[in-house]
């Protein structure tokens, strides 16, 4: 198992996900929220083209700018009905695993 993190962050420490597996960044360079498209572009071929991403073996780990992970989310939701992720958890100092269902859903009035 892998896990994908967005932006190298000297902010965050992300040493707790290694217990889901070995970490690889997507990008080491700043990444613009307002130019969306070029954002989109480089993490999808970060991703898909440069490392494969695989939706049933591979995890994300949440952290960084709460903009660029939701619009890496959003990329990821677009190709994939069910995405791993890691959740920090500060009381325990630990990353909790959890499945994001991206499925068609009906909701009611």
């Amino acid at each position: 198992m892998r896990v994908f993190i967005l932006q190298v962050n000297s902010k965050y420490d992300v040493s707790a996900a290694k217990a889901y597996g070995h970490l690889i960044w997507l990008v080491d360079e700043y990444l613009n929220p307002f130019d969306t498209d070029k954002f989109i572009s480089t993490v999808k071929r970060q991703l898909y083209d440069v490392n494969k991403f695989d939706a049933k073996k591979d995890v994300i780990c949440l952290t960084g700018s709460s903009i660029l992970v939701a619009l890496f989310l959003a990329i990821v939701a677009h190709h994939h009905k069910n995405v791993s992720v890691l959740l920090f958890d500060a009381e325990t100092n630990k990353y909790k695993l959890r499945i994001l269902s991206f499925g068609k859903q009906r909701y009611d009035k």
